[in-house]
C-alpha cells in the first residue's frame, strides 16, 4: 500500500501545461485553485461501459480503492516514509545508533524499488515492534488537511456522487473515511461482522452511510495490520477471508481506482475466481475454446489503468474477468481517476433505469 504512493501528482489542467516538464513535477494542486478539465483531457479516455452504470445503478457495484487514488493528496512515497520512519524518535529510542545507521545507509539511495524497500521494512518492524511502526505510519498519514477545490478533494467528492454499495481499500490513509460524504462512511474491520457489511450492503437512499472495509487493516489496531510476508500469509490462509472475496465476486461487480494488483492478496483471488467462471461456462458449450468462453462472460469488474494497449486490456480481462478503462496519461494530465469517477457520477444519474446488470 505504501509503495504505491510513490509517482508524479497531478496538478491543474491549464497550470500544468504552461508549465511543461515542471508542471509534472510540482504539485500545484493545493496552492492553485484548479480548473475544470475540458474536452482534450476527456478525450484521453476510453469510453465508459453503459453496463457499469447500470451495475452502479442496480447497487451491484463495489468501489475497490487502492493507493494510487490517494497521490494527489501529496503523501511521501515509500521510501521517504521508511526514512521518516527511521528518523523518528520513537525508533530512534529503540534502536542503537549503528543499527539506525546501518538502516539509514539503506535508504540513502535515491532510486530503491518495492523489491528493495520490502525487506527493510520488515527488518525495521522486528526491531521496533509493530505497535511503534503502526504509531509512526498514523502520524505520517493520518489527519492531512486537504484544501476544497484541489484534485484529491475533487476525486472524493466524485466518488461520493456515484451511489456505491460498499467501499474496499487497501489504504492506511484516513481520506476516505474522514473526506468522502463527510465522513458518512461506516468504518468497518476484517471481522465476520465487517465482511457481511459490505456483502449485504444495499444501495445508500443517498450519498454516504456506504460501509467501508479496510481489509488491510487500520494503524489505530495493529493487530489488525496487514504489514509483513507473515501477515500477508496468516491472511491469506484466513478462510473466512477467502470465502467472503469468493462471494463478493460472485454477487457483486467491482470498480478498482488507483489499484495496480501488484499484490497476491486480491489478484490471485480474481484469477482463480474467473477462471472457474470460464471453465464452467465452457463445460456447458461443447467445442468452444477457453478463450472463446471466457469472452462471452460479463466481467468481474473494472480497473482504471494509465496508458494500456489493446492487446494488453484483453489479458487483464481474460486473466482476472476485468474491462479496463484505460487513459492517456499525457493527453489527461495525469487525471484520469478524476476523469473516469466524474463521468460515471453524471452518467449514472442520467441511465435508463430499465436496464439490467
Amino acid at each position: 500500500a505504501l509503495a504505491s504512493f510513490a509517482g508524479l501528482p497531478p496538478v491543474c489542467c491549464s497550470m500544468r501545461a504552461r508549465l511543461g516538464l515542471w508542471g509534472t513535477l510540482i504539485d500545484l494542486s493545493l496552492r492553485v485553485r484548479p480548473c475544470r478539465c475540458d474536452d482534450s483531457e476527456r478525450a484521453g479516455t476510453s469510453p465508459l461501459p453503459s453496463q457499469l452504470v447500470t451495475c452502479v445503478r442496480s447497487g451491484r457495484c463495489v468501489a475497490f480503492i487502492g493507493a494510487g487514488f490517494s497521490r494527489p493528496a501529496g503523501f511521501p512515497d515509500y521510501a521517504d516514509i521508511l526514512r521518516m520512519a527511521v528518523a523518528h524518535e520513537e525508533a530512534q529510542s529503540l534502536l542503537s545508533d549503528k543499527v539506525a545507521g546501518d538502516f539509514a545507509d539503506r535508504l540513502a539511495s535515491e532510486r530503491l524499488s518495492q523489491k528493495e524497500l520490502d525487506p527493510i521494512q520488515q527488518e525495521l518492524t522486528s526491531a521496533i515492534g509493530k505497535d511503534v511502526i503502526c504509531r509512526i505510519f498514523a502520524q505520517i498519514l493520518w489527519g492531512r488537511t486537504l484544501q476544497e477545490g484541489g484534485l484529491m478533494h475533487a476525486q472524493l467528492s466524485a466518488l461520493c456522487r456515484i451511489p456505491c454499495a460498499a467501499v474496499i481499500t487497501s489504504n492506511w490513509d484516513d481520506l476516505l473515511e474522514r473526506y468522502v460524504c463527510s465522513g458518512r462512511l461506516g468504518k468497518q474491520s476484517r471481522t465476520a461482522q465487517g465482511y457481511a457489511a459490505v456483502l449485504g450492503a444495499q444501495l445508500p437512499a443517498e450519498p454516504g452511510g456506504a460501509p467501508l472495509l479496510k481489509f488491510q487493516g487500520d494503524p489505530s489496531d495493529p493487530s489488525t495490520f496487514v504489514l509483513n510476508e507473515e501477515d500477508y500469509s496468516t491472511l491469506l490462509s484466513d478462510s473466512m477471508y477467502i470465502d467472503f472475496w469468493r462471494e463478493l465476486l460472485r454477487t457483486r461487480v467491482l470498480l478498482f481506482v488507483g489499484a495496480s494488483l501488484s499484490g497476491g492478496y486480491v489478484n490471485d483471488i480474481l484469477r482463480e475466481a474467473w477462471h472457474a467462471k470460464c471453465m464452467e461456462a465452457r463445460e456447458q458449450v461443447d467445442g468452444v475454446g477457453a478463450h472463446a468462453a471466457c469472452d462471452k462472460l460479463q466481467p468481474q469488474g473494472y480497473i482504471i489503468l494509465n496508458d494500456v494497449a489493446a492487446s494488453e486490456a484483453q489479458l487483464w480481462f481474460r486473466e482476472y474477468g476485468l474491462v479496463v478503462l484505460s487513459y492517456n496519461s499525457s493527453a489527461t494530465n495525469w487525471r484520469g481517476n478524476l476523469l473516469y469517477l466524474e463521468e460515471l457520477a453524471s452518467a449514472v444519474m442520467a441511465a435508463d433505469t430499465t436496464q439490467v446488470c
